[in-house]
C-alpha cells in the first residue's frame, strides 16, 4: 500500500504512524493557489510554490529548486502504479487537500489500482473533551493511524467525479480555491475569509 498526503510537515512522523506501508508520499503542491491550465510542472506552479514557502524569487531556479522533489515523488508513484500497488490518500475538508485529491484522482484515471480514501474527521470525540484538528500536519501519529476506521475504497465513478471536479477547476483557472459549502469552487483573490 503507498500512503499519500498533501502536507509536508510532520511526514517522517505520518510514515512511522504508518509503518506497515510500503511508501509515504508527500505531494505539497498548493493545488488550491495560482492557475492551474499550465500543469503541475509548469513554471507557473514553480511560482506559487515560491512565492508561498517565501523565496520571492530569491533562487536563480524556483522550478528546480522546488518543483524537482514533487516531480520526483509523481514519478515514484507512477512507478508504484506500474507495478500494481495499491493506493491510499489521507485528506482533509481543506481546499488544499480536496484539490489534491482531484488532482491525484486525475492521474489514477487512467490506471486499473484499487484506490483508498481516508477522510480526517471533523472532530474525535473522548469521554471529558473533543478534539478538533485543522489539518492532517496536526494530528499526533498515534491518532493519525486511528483515522484507518474510516479508510473507504473508491469505485471507478468516484474516482472518474473527482477527476472532473480537477478538470472543471483547470478550466475555470482562478487564481484560489475555497471551499464553500462543501465544494471546491474558483474564487477570486480578492476574496477574503471570515472568522466564524
Amino acid at each position: 500500500m503507498i500512503e499519500i498526503l498533501f502536507e509536508q510537515s510532520g511526514d517522517p512522523l505520518r510514515a512511522a504512524a504508518l509503518k506497515d506501508s510500503e511508501d509515504v508520499l508527500c505531494l505539497p503542491f498548493l493545488p488550491d493557489t495560482g492557475a492551474l491550465q499550465g500543469g503541475i510542472g509548469s513554471p507557473d506552479r514553480a511560482a506559487v510554490l515560491a512565492m508561498s514557502l517565501g523565496q520571492n524569487g530569491q533562487s536563480s531556479d524556483p522550478k528546480a529548486d522546488l518543483l524537482a522533489p514533487l516531480l520526483t515523488e509523481l514519478k515514484r508513484l507512477e512507478t508504484y502504479l506500474g507495478q500494481g500497488a495499491s493506493v491510499r490518500i489521507w485528506y482533509s475538508d481543506t481546499p488544499y487537500s480536496l484539490c489534491g485529491l482531484y488532482h491525484l484522482c486525475s492521474i489514477l484515471l487512467k490506471w486499473g489500482n484499487a484506490v483508498y480514501t481516508v477522510k480526517m474527521p471533523e472532530y474525535l470525540s473522548a469521554p471529558r473533551f473533543i478534539t478538533r484538528y485543522q489539518n492532517l500536519g496536526e494530528v499526533p501519529p498515534d491518532v493519525f493511524s486511528t483515522f484507518l476506521t474510516a479508510e473507504k475504497k473508491l469505485s471507478r465513478l468516484e474516482i472518474q467525479m473527482y477527476a472532473m471536479h480537477w478538470e472543471n477547476l483547470k478550466k475555470d483557472n482562478s487564481p484560489l480555491r475555497a471551499v464553500v459549502n462543501g465544494r471546491v469552487i474558483g474564487v477570486p483573490e480578492s476574496v477574503t475569509v471570515q472568522p466564524c
